[in-house]
């Protein structure tokens, strides 16, 4: 599976960040997590998940860091690291929601998949491409179903943890750039292949 992480910064509008990650997701993306960072107003980006959702309904658009009322209302729901216990106790509440966590060691992810989370986030696993500056070592990836390989990842990388049987990454900086549709479509063909 391939997951999009986005970034708001990139779009100037809503219109611009609605058409980029509907082509993400056209050209293969299976998952899209609206991490805004108070770039967009709540509303809008509440109102982007739901026009993905209508058009998009066998893909999983993901409310990053959701606030209660945003846990309520979504049924995909991505969470930081630091909210861990958060994102447990809303699967405890709503089973039928999907939940995703970000971490960055591998036991966390384990015990958060234990914990019935439904995806967790593995990272860094290469130096990140959209944090110059981070200097947080670099993960070992694995091979686990519902672990998400994040960090630093671009279609070579990318390219490099398919063909080696890492079949679930993620990427900011990959949908992003004049190339970006097409490095999705190719990594999107390398899974589908595996």
């Amino acid at each position: 599976m391939l997951w999009m992480i986005t970034d708001f910064s990139a779009y100037k509008s809503k219109l611009a960040a609605y058409s980029s990650i509907s082509s993400m997701l056209e050209a293969g993306a299976g998952m899209v997590t609206l991490r805004n960072r108070d770039i967009f107003p709540k509303d809008k980006v509440r109102s982007i998940a739901k026009a993905l959702n209508a058009v998009f309904h066998d893909k999983g658009v993901f409310i990053h860091d959701p606030d209660e009322g945003e846990v309520r209302e979504f049924d995909f729901l991505h969470y930081p690291g630091s909210r861990l216990n958060d994102a447990i106790s809303a699967k405890k509440l709503y089973k039928n929601k999907k939940i995703a966590v970000s971490l960055h060691d591998i036991e966390d992810c384990l015990f958060a998949l234990r914990a019935k989370i439904d995806y967790a986030f593995l990272s860094p696993v290469f130096k990140p491409l959209s944090k110059p500056d981070d200097t947080r070592p670099c993960v070992k990836p694995v091979k686990l179903d519902n672990i998400i390989l994040l960090g630093g990842i671009d279609r070579e990388k990318g390219g490099e943890l398919i063909k080696n049987g890492y079949k679930n990454i993620a990427g900011i900086s990959l949908f992003l750039g004049d190339t970006a549709r097409d490095d999705v479509a190719y990594l999107a063909g390398l899974i589908k292949k595996k």
